[in-house]
This record gives structure tokens, C-alpha cells and sequence, in this order.
């Protein structure tokens, strides 16, 4: 059976339905028309009573599966990022039934998604990564749908490195206002993360002891990570002192893409991101010796294969291992010599 009725303080008409072997459905009808709400009742009503006794499965949204989903995925590190990417979403899926969305319709979404945002194949994997999991589990543990589409992944390309040199990175500081020189600069010095530099606080710094410090919940890998303050960061540091009383550069966001893309081809340089400033970072201190276990700290990465992308810019830190074989060559030219001398 099912009621309607109307609160004072909303326009709507309210649903109430009772189904035995099911919980009591009470929601906003989200219309004013009461003829409408009364419809609106009726097919849940149905609904529930087809499912009760026809053993038919409820229809269940898109919106039913993220509503789901966000509840047992609050422990997620990349939550916030996933919500967003949902957001980016909703355009496409919002009042879809699961059922319908199949293979051939999230292909052409993901393809229209791209044109839209000029999204990169690893980005577009990311998007298929986020519907597909949320299919599975409707499929495979919540047993709303009876199964979940296969979704073709994009060919994404291998890490990608890309830097710039000193003499390019002043070109490029100059052509950038002193609001984000400043910035741009000690993510040069230190390899901070574009969030981190941008947004550091004077909490996270000792001036004294020349060194900083990203708690880890505003970190990637969610650890704490140190930073030594080196000259360069130290003289932009000093620079800064008295401009805000918390924030290092004060209240100022990222430059957007449009003037970030502007920027650069100022600078006479293509194909370069914020994120590229942390790579240059990194590039630079292996060009000049920095070891990669010693990399791997610096950068605060949780993993030595994360640095291994930069090893082919410097043979350095193998220089030694290389001359192991040094004395056994020796040796073995200096015997073949002698044999060859007491042959002739």
C-alpha cells in the first residue's frame, strides 16, 4: 500500500510505501502535481511487488551505485578525485538505469568525454577504470545487474619524462608574473608537488633548520615527507617573509591551463606541464649525480621503481659498478698477449 502527503515546509508531495519483505520506501516525489506523485507511488509500489513476487530484479540507477559506492569507499586515498571524475560523469549517466549502460555507450561517452576535455588515453583509462569497478561491483556484489561490460582500454604511452633546461627554465620564469614566478621557481628547487608549493604554510617551514615538511594528508602517498631547504629555496623563503601571515605565497591559486599554455609558448617552450616542473626537478638532480635511492627520498616517493624513469638521463651512478670487470679484461689481454708472443 502507499500514502502521499505534504509538508509545510516543502512544495512536494511526500511517498510513503510499505511492501512486506521489503524496507519502507519514504522520499520527496519531487513534483507538486498530487496526480503525479500518486503515479509515481503506484510504480513503486509495482516495482516492489513484482520483485516480491515474480522474483524480478529492481531496476537500479546509476545514482543508486554511486550513492553505494561512496558509502564503502570512504577509506579511498584518491576518493576526492574520484568524485570529481564522478561529477564529470553525471552529463552522461545521471537517471540511467545500470541496464543500459552497456560496452557500445560508455565507448562512445568515454570517446565524446575526450574531444570534449582533450583528455589523454591514460586519462580516458582512468574514467574506465572508475565505471567499470562501480559495474563490478553491482554485478558481483551488490547482485543488482546480472553481469558487467567488458571496456576496452586505451593504449596509454610509457612514462613519460619530460624536462626542460636551466637556460629554458629562466625563459620561462620570465615570462611569468611575479605571483607565480616565485612559486614555479621553488617547485624548480625543491620538486614539490604544484599543490604543495603553491599552497605551503609557514608552519610547514624551519627557517633555521632549513628544511620543510607536507603532512601526509596533504601528500600523494599520504606519508609525511621532509624537504632540506637549499640555497635557492632558502632566498625565495626569505623573499616571501612578511607578505602573508600563514600562507608562503599567499592566497593564490595554479595559473589555468589557457594562461599556463600562454606562458610557456612566451617562453618558447612546448609540451610542458606544471607537473613537469617536479620532473625537471628530478631530471636535474640525476644529470648532476644525485643517486636514485637518494632521488627517491628527496621526492618523497613510496617506491624505488618510481624513480627507475629517470635513470636513462645519467650512466653516473653506475660508473663504479662498470669498472668491476676493468681488472678481469686487463688479466685476460695481458695473457693472450704472452700466448701470442710464444706462438711467433
Amino acid at each position: 500500500m502507499y500514502k502521499i502527503r505534504q509538508r509545510k515546509d516543502s512544495p512536494h508531495w511526500q511517498i510513503d510505501v510499505k511492501v512486506e519483505g521489503f524496507p519502507r520506501v519514504r522520499r520527496s516525489s519531487g513534483t507538486s502535481v498530487k496526480t503525479k506523485a500518486e503515479e509515481l507511488a503506484r510504480s513503486i509500489e509495482n516495482d516492489l511487488w513484482r520483485q516480491s513476487q515474480l522474483g524480478e530484479k529492481r531496476e537500479y540507477t546509476w545514482k543508486d551505485a554511486v550513492v553505494k559506492w561512496r558509502k564503502e569507499s570512504e577509506h579511498k586515498k584518491s576518493l576526492d578525485i574520484d568524485i570529481y571524475r564522478l561529477r564529470v560523469l553525471t552529463p552522461y549517466l545521471s537517471g540511467r538505469c545500470l541496464t543500459e549502460i552497456n560496452r557500445q555507450y560508455i565507448e562512445d561517452m568515454i570517446t565524446d568525454l575526450a574531444e570534449e576535455r582533450e583528455l589523454s588515453n591514460a586519462t580516458q583509462n582512468r574514467y574506465i577504470s572508475l565505471v567499470r569497478t562501480i559495474l563490478r561491483k553491482a554485478a558481483t556484489e551488490w547482485d543488482w545487474i546480472d553481469s558487467y561490460p567488458t571496456i576496452r582500454k586505451r593504449k596509454e604511452s610509457k612514462r613519460r619524462v619530460r624536462w626542460i633546461t636551466p637556460e629554458e627554465a629562466v625563459e620561462l620564469l620570465d615570462a611569468l608574473p611575479e605571483h607565480h614566478r616565485q612559486p614555479i621557481k621553488l617547485g624548480f628547487a625543491t620538486g614539490l608537488r604544484k599543490s604543495n608549493f603553491y599552497y605551503l604554510k609557514w608552519c610547514q617551514i624551519d627557517m633555521q633548520r632549513k628544511c620543510a615538511w607536507v603532512y601526509g594528508d596533504e601528500a600523494k602517498g599520504k606519508k609525511d615527507i621532509a624537504i632540506p631547504l637549499n640555497h635557492t629555496a632558502m632566498e625565495i623563503l626569505r623573499g616571501q617573509i612578511g607578505k602573508h601571515d600563514e600562507f608562503v605565497f599567499g592566497v593564490i591559486n595554479p595559473p589555468t591551463n589557457p594562461y599556463w599554455k600562454k606562458c610557456i609558448t612566451e617562453a618558447g617552450i612546448t609540451d610542458f606541464r606544471i607537473h613537469d616542473v617536479r620532473h625537471t626537478w628530478a631530471s636535474w638532480h640525476v644529470m648532476n649525480g644525485t643517486s636514485l635511492h637518494e632521488l627517491m627520498e628527496l621526492g618523497g616517493w613510496s617506491s624505488y621503481d618510481m624513480v627507475l624513469k629517470y635513470a636513462h638521463l645519467s650512466a653516473t651512478h653506475l660508473s663504479e659498478s662498470a669498472k668491476n670487470v676493468d681488472t678481469n679484461l686487463a688479466q685476460s689481454g695481458k695473457e693472450f698477449l704472452e700466448r701470442s708472443l710464444e706462438v711467433a
